[in-house]
């Protein structure tokens, strides 16, 4: 970063990896500044930092409207994002539409596979089960204990 503090795609990466880390406040300074430098052609990821920072604050349209700029249609966890942040929007139809198309692109998808990979990606406890909650709201299947 000393030798390219404008790089656009390490900051924005930077900011994920720092956000996704539980440095929510410098990952998303580091990602908004990616996605000023870039503007409309900043990588949707970038998004991230900011969004989930907004809806760890309970700042839930901050966190929508961001999530939105990061949505890709073909992907089911875009779709999850949208629906687990909508039910504290007072949306829940909206939030059931979405779940419907994450599990239309992915059948497979459970509470528990998602909770799964937030977990591999460190999530903290409260965030995960605060999306749990939701997500049970907007109507994912939980899915069934895997046995070893």
């Amino acid at each position: 970063m000393a030798l390219n503090p404008y790089d656009a795609d390490n900051l924005g990466w930077l900011g994920i990896f720092l956000a996704f880390s539980g440095l929510w406040d410098e990952g998303a300074t580091f990602a908004e500044k990616a996605i000023k430098l870039t503007g409309p052609s900043a990588q949707p990821e970038w998004w991230y930092a900011p969004a989930k920072r907004h809806w760890i604050r309970g700042e839930y349209q901050e966190a929508y409207d961001d999530f939105q700029r990061s949505y890709v249609e073909s992907s089911p966890d875009a779709h999850l994002d949208l629906a687990y942040t909508l039910p504290f929007l007072g949306r829940i139809d909206e939030a059931k539409a979405h779940v419907a198309t994450a599990l239309k692109l992915d059948p497979t998808m459970t509470i528990r596979e998602f909770d799964a990979f937030y977990r591999l990606l460190c999530f903290e406890p409260a965030f995960r089960e605060k999306m749990a909650g939701a997500l049970r709201q907007a109507g994912l299947p939980e899915g069934e204990a895997k046995s070893n």
